[in-house]
């Protein structure tokens, strides 16, 4: 994901589309200060509300229902567009970039065109449903009522808007594949095809046609074929993965197959209900608002330079130790963990810090991405952590006993991905070249302890904010960034900037904020039409059932489930993984003597671990469009297989750690044990 500004200078290229494409793309433009308003009246809202409660005892009414239903929605869906005129979406382009140019432009300009379908399909229900809740004059339940339905209306123009600007990427793909003059849009002379395409263009156009009989395949199957529900669900799991890998942007591949599924399990009816609240619902949550304020703190701590400086300190301190800046991050994702359990937003913040400078410094590609995405799966072990209550929850265990127990388990975890770090190292020391410490004194390593000073402000705000009680999650990354703005504004003023350039800092940071944001919203929105599917289809039910009727004892129970829960993982969300299959196990899981307490902290590990895992390893394609960026890669490419192959050591770790903790259950049961007898 680049750092799209609002504003993008028009190239000679551009200047010659039809003025109807040039009107979509400043339709765009315009919806993206929309977007930065929201973002920025969510910022001041929850502010003025944690000063109003904390200083003088009035909290602002209704913070928590503005920031659902306005500011979220508002800042993610009117984003849309934006991303996709950066083409900024989450797909993988293993096969794409395999194909000939030529195909490649007439391949994404027809799924370009199918996939403006089908969100126009969505705008409409989206409307209907903004129709018959202005009617109503839909608000919350809360006091004071804050209305709903207009934001409605706002949905159905980030999506109107997003149709709009897929039809004209559409265009732009196609006038490159047929282009009227000698040259394309780019100025590129047109690729010579046939007999002199090499090998791997014929190979990758094989490949496609075979995906597109399957994709093709599948969709009759579930129309006409009359199959159980059970398998119906196999073929939307296997229509999603298709899709992807033949570059349909994840969120779409995922949204279209589901809707096939759905309409194939249920009817029409079904399909129109979930189209008409999944975008709006999708976007309106209070537990996602942390994703926004992460991306933005971690892009404003990286684009002031203060993420560089703090680097160099980690270079001077831990450049001798085998790994030490992988080593470092991972740690820092172990302190963001416990400051937000944000596993996307801890993801995108060391993503964007960590990944650049790993690389400046000679890392392996792998080890860079591998390490990010590792750190990032601390975000919901260790507390505070939106799944551990969720599951707290559905089990009915009491909730801070539920997440003491996640304390022990996600420090073991964070130092076993650091050994496995270090031994990686050791092993195969050209994947993290040490540093030159000719001349490093100790008296330079603690002059640079200075430059930590900011981000252990930030850090210090979001714990002790946490733990004090004073904030809650999305309260404590606002305020996290609003640090790293003062701290990264004075650095950047300290080192020569100017305040034009420090507002080019503000404006790149919220751009690639909302890009950022509206394409992790797209991919949760198909998720949550695949989530309907999976559930009307039995699926994750009938798996579940036929573990339990194996009649396995404890051990055999749960070295079965590591590898169901590894397979739901890739294709369902975690907490419809969780709450699909929690009111099926735990009586059988209590008969053969596993703690709730215990399994909790089980299913959560492997819910994170599911993020990482191919094919559809949301974790591991968010990381790849992280370094799809060539300010964040440096130049160097890092295709999606690279990204799979840098995380497998540590989701083979993460199951090491599980086996560890089935063999000595105590591992989790004995802090909350300890608490509860106090």
């Amino acid at each position: 994901m680049s750092e799209a500004a609002p504003f993008t200078a028009e190239t000679s290229s551009e200047a010659r589309l039809p003025a109807a494409i040039r009107f979509i793309d400043r339709l765009s433009t315009l919806a993206s200060f929309g977007a930065a308003a929201a973002l920025i009246l969510l910022i001041v809202n929850v502010c003025i509300d944690v000063v109003g409660r904390t200083l003088f005892h009035a909290p602002f009414p209704g913070t928590l229902e503005y920031t659902a239903y306005w500011w979220m929605p508002a800042l993610t869906l009117l984003a849309f567009a934006l991303t996709e005129k950066g083409q900024e979406h989450i797909k993988v382009t293993i096969l794409l970039d395999a194909l000939p140019l030529r195909m490649r432009q007439l391949v994404e300009g027809s799924f370009g065109t199918l996939a403006a379908l089908l969100v126009a399909v969505l705008a409409y229900y989206t409307l209907v449903d903004a129709l018959q809740s202005a009617r109503l004059g839909q608000t919350t339940p809360s006091a004071p009522p804050v209305p709903i339905w207009p934001f409605k209306f706002v949905a159905v123009a980030g999506l109107a808007l997003l149709t709009l600007q897929a039809l004209a990427t559409a265009y732009r793909h196609f006038a490159r594949r047929f282009p009227l003059g000698a040259h394309d849009l780019d100025g590129m002379p047109p690729q010579a095809a046939g007999a002199d395409a090499p090998r791997k263009h014929r190979v990758a156009s094989a490949v496609f046609a075979v995906g597109l009989l399957v994709a093709a395949a599948a969709v009759l199957a579930m129309a006409f074929g009359g199959l159980p529900n059970e398998l119906i669900g196999g073929m939307v799991i296997i229509l999603s993965i298709v899709l992807l890998l033949m570059g349909v942007p994840v969120g779409i591949a995922i949204l279209g197959a589901a809707v096939v599924g759905l309409w194939s399990l249920s009817g029409a009816r079904v399909v129109i209900s979930t189209l008409k609240a999944v975008t709006y619902d999708g976007a309106a949550s209070w537990s996602y608002s942390v994703i926004p304020m992460f991306i933005l703190m971690g892009m404003i701590l990286w684009k002031s330079g203060l993420t560089a400086s703090a680097f160099e300190t980690a270079r001077r301190w831990l450049g001798w130790m085998p790994g030490g800046l992988a080593v470092a991050t991972n740690f820092a994702g172990a302190t963001l963990a416990a400051s937000s359990g944000s596993t996307i937003g801890i993801t995108y913040a060391l993503g964007r810090v960590s990944i650049p400078e790993m690389l400046k410094s000679g890392y392996s590609p792998q080890l860079a991405v591998g390490s990010v995405a590792a750190a990032g799966t601390l975000g919901q072990i260790i507390p505070p952590s939106l799944l551990l209550v969720v599951y707290a929850g559905a089990a009915s265990v009491p909730v801070g006993q539920q997440l003491l127990a996640g304390v022990v388990p996600g420090l073991i975890l964070a130092a076993a991905f650091a050994l496995l770090i270090i031994g990686m190292v050791v092993v195969k020391p050209s994947m993290a070249p040490r540093a030159d410490m000719t001349g490093i004194t100790w008296a330079m390593r603690f002059e640079s302890l200075g430059n930590l000073f900011p981000i252990a402000v930030v850090v210090a705000i979001i714990i002790g904010g946490l733990f004090a009680g004073i904030f809650t999650a999305t309260e404590s990354g606002v305020f996290g960034m609003l640090a790293a703005l003062l701290f990264g504004t004075a650095h950047q003023l300290r080192s020569g900037s100017s305040w034009r350039q420090i507002g080019v800092t503000l404006r790149e940071s919220i751009g690639g904020t909302l890009t950022g944001t509206a394409s992790i919203f797209l991919l949760i929105i198909g998720v949550v039409v695949l989530t309907r599917a999976m559930a009307l289809s039995q699926v994750p039910n009938t798996l579940a059932t036929l573990i339990v009727d194996m009649g396995l004892g404890r051990v055999e129970l749960l070295m079965i489930l590591i590898v169901v829960y590894l397979v739901l993982g890739m294709f369902m969300d975690t907490l419809a993984m969780m709450l699909l299959t929690i009111p099926v196990l735990l009586a059988p899981l209590k008969a053969v003597g596993v703690d709730p307490l215990w399994f909790g902290v089980f299913i959560v590990v492997m819910a994170e671990v599911g993020l990482l895992t191919p094919p559809l390893g949301i974790l591991s394609f968010i990381v790849h469009r992280i370094v799809s960026d060539p300010a964040t890669n440096l130049g160097r490419r890092i295709s999606l297989a690279m990204v799979f192959m840098g995380v497998a050591p540590f989701a083979i770790m993460s199951i090491v750690v599980l086996l560890l903790l089935i063999a000595f259950p105590g591992i989790v049961t004995w802090l909350p044990g300890a608490s509860a007898s106090q």
